[in-house]
Parts: C-alpha cells; sequence; structure tokens
C-alpha cells in the first residue's frame, strides 16, 4: 500500500468484498487457499456474481481438485501432483 499499489484486506468468501476489490472485470481469479472449505466458499462467491468468470485454484491434492471443479473452478492444479511433475522434470 504504501508504493501505491491497490491492497485490500478482507474476507474473499463474502460476495462483497470481491466486489469490492473488482474482481468481475478481471480476467480471471487465482484462488490459492490453505482452507479447503474457505476455498469452496470463495468459489460459490465468484460463482453466484460471475459466473462464466475463469477461476483457476490451487488443491492439496487430487481429491480436493475434484471437490473444487464440483464448486465450480474453471482448473484445479493439485499441488503434490504438481510439485512430481517437477521434480520428475529436473530428474529427466
Amino acid at each position: 500500500h504504501r508504493a501505491g499499489l491497490p491492497v485490500y484486506f478482507g474476507d474473499c468468501r463474502r460476495p462483497e468484498v470481491l466486489e469490492t476489490v473488482r474482481a468481475g472485470r478481471a480476467s480471471a481469479l487465482v484462488v490459492t487457499l490453505d482452507d479447503a472449505d474457505a476455498a469452496r466458499q470463495t468459489l460459490a462467491a465468484a460463482r453466484g456474481l460471475w459466473p462464466s468468470l475463469p477461476v483457476f485454484a490451487r488443491a492439496k491434492d487430487m481429491g480436493e481438485a475434484g471437490a473444487l471443479l464440483e464448486a465450480g473452478a474453471s482448473v484445479a492444479v493439485p499441488e503434490m501432483v504438481e510439485s512430481s511433475l517437477q521434480l520428475a522434470a529436473e530428474v529427466l
């Protein structure tokens, strides 16, 4: 904020917070919350406001990725799989 950048603090599960930060005007929304329930609630809030907004989400594992996709994520990337792919690429 001191550098003149737009910085907001709030609970992204609340639709009014998403509206305040003008998330609907973004090209995409990226959800990287550690709390799976909060991530799903954020997806629900975003989908309720902007059904066609691309939403990319980070998940801990494949199960959580599936739950995030069901909650409305356009793409859900499981961090365990991604790190395994990066490790394999380094080895090769």
